[in-house]
């Protein structure tokens, strides 16, 4: 999906940093923070356990993730003490209010253009705030640097201008 076409009201969704979120053609559900937590167990009856369990905390809406296989723990719903709606009637607030959330942040700046070899140790400082930033959420980080080039292209990784591509680290950013 292009930037361009990001309703704007998803957009301060993800800049308010929700916890949870699912997004699928014209309907988003954000939420932000814990008020329940049903954990469904494993087993073949761990959506009928997790149904069963939800229903009786009379939530009006929650967030579930389950396990690929049946056998594997991890299947849980969290209702979100705050959960927004963004559908083509506009965003409301189905749990909570506006006031549950917090206020939208301002992502990660790098500076415009390229960076020399020589400026290596700022891109490596730059790269390590972003990877450090207090959001709970990871920014997408695109830098490049001249002579040797490194990119980060995507949160964790980068790439090498030789085409290798390596895990990065936030310990080994410094």
């Amino acid at each position: 999906m292009a930037a361009e076409t990001i309703d704007p009201a998803v957009r301060d969704a993800l800049a308010r940093r929700p916890d949870t979120a699912w997004v699928r053609g014209g309907l988003a559900l954000f939420g932000w923070g814990v008020a329940a937590r049903v954990e469904a167990g494993s087993g073949a009856d761990r959506f009928d356990r997790a149904l069963r369990r939800l229903s009786a905390t009379a939530a009006p809406m929650a967030m579930a993730s389950f396990t690929f296989d049946e056998n594997d723990p991890g299947s849980s719903i969290v209702v979100p003490r705050a959960m927004m709606r963004i559908d083509g009637d506009g965003a409301r607030f189905v749990i909570g209010d506006e006031s549950m959330v917090p206020p939208p942040s301002q992502p990660v700046r790098l500076p415009a253009g390229r960076l020399a070899r020589r400026e290596s140790a700022a891109w490596e400082a730059l790269v390590g705030e972003a990877l450090a930033a207090p959001p709970r959420r990871p920014e997408l980080v695109s830098v490049g640097v001249e002579d040797g080039c490194r990119t980060a292209d995507r949160p964790g990784r980068v790439r090498h201008e030789h085409g290798r591509s390596d895990h990065l680290d936030p310990a080994e950013v410094r």
